[in-house]
C-alpha cells in the first residue's frame, strides 16, 4: 500500500492532524464577522423603529351613488366606516377626492334605495364627496378610514399596544 500522506502538501498534512486532535473546535479567521454580526443587529433595530414610526392607510369600499346635487356620495357599510369622517381621502376610479360634509347616522337599506335608487345589503353612512358625477363613474369607491403602524399591520397581536382590538 502506497503512502498517501506523500501526495499532499507537508503544510496540509500539519494542519489536518493539528485540527483532529480531540475536543478542537473550529475557528474562524475573519474579522469581519464580529463586525457583520453587530451591522446585523443595527439593521434589524432601524427596521423596527422604521415599522413602528412608519404609518400605512387603512381602506374601506362602498358603493358610489349621486346625490341631489350631482355629487359622488359613498355608501359605506357601516360595519366598516368606524372612522371615517369629514377630510378623509376618497378613491373613486383615479378620481382622488375628500369626504365632504359630516358623516350622519347609518341609514337602513330601504331608505339608502328611496334617496339614491341604489340597493344595499346592510346599513350604511353616506359620505359625500366634492367631486361632480360624470358619465363612467365608479360604480364602487375606497375610502380611508383610519391608519395604523407598519408593525401593527405586519403583526395583528400588537393593536392591543396601540389601543384597538383586534376585532
Amino acid at each position: 500500500m502506497e503512502d498517501r500522506s506523500t501526495i499532499f502538501r507537508p503544510e496540509a498534512v500539519e494542519n489536518r492532524a493539528r485540527l483532529q486532535a480531540p475536543g478542537d473546535i473550529v475557528k474562524i479567521g475573519a474579522g469581519w464577522t464580529g463586525r457583520a454580526f453587530w451591522a446585523l443587529i443595527v439593521l434589524v433595530i432601524v427596521a423596527l423603529v422604521a415599522a413602528a414610526q412608519i404609518e400605512i392607510s387603512r381602506y374601506a369600499t362602498g358603493l358610489t351613488a349621486t346625490d341631489p346635487s350631482g355629487r359622488v356620495t359613498v355608501l359605506l357599510p357601516a360595519t366598516v366606516a368606524s372612522g371615517a369622517g369629514p377630510g378623509d381621502r376618497v378613491e373613486i376610479g383615479g378620481l382622488h377626492t375628500k369626504v365632504g360634509a359630516s358623516v350622519e347616522a347609518p341609514l337602513r337599506p330601504a331608505e339608502i334605495e328611496r334617496r339614491f335608487g341604489v340597493t344595499v345589503l346592510e346599513p350604511s353612512f353616506v359620505l359625500p364627496t366634492a367631486a361632480p358625477w360624470r358619465q363612467g363613474t365608479a360604480p364602487t369607491a375606497r375610502v380611508e378610514v383610519g391608519t395604523e403602524p407598519v408593525l401593527v399591520a405586519l403583526v395583528p397581536g400588537l393593536k392591543a399596544l396601540f389601543g384597538e382590538d383586534d376585532a
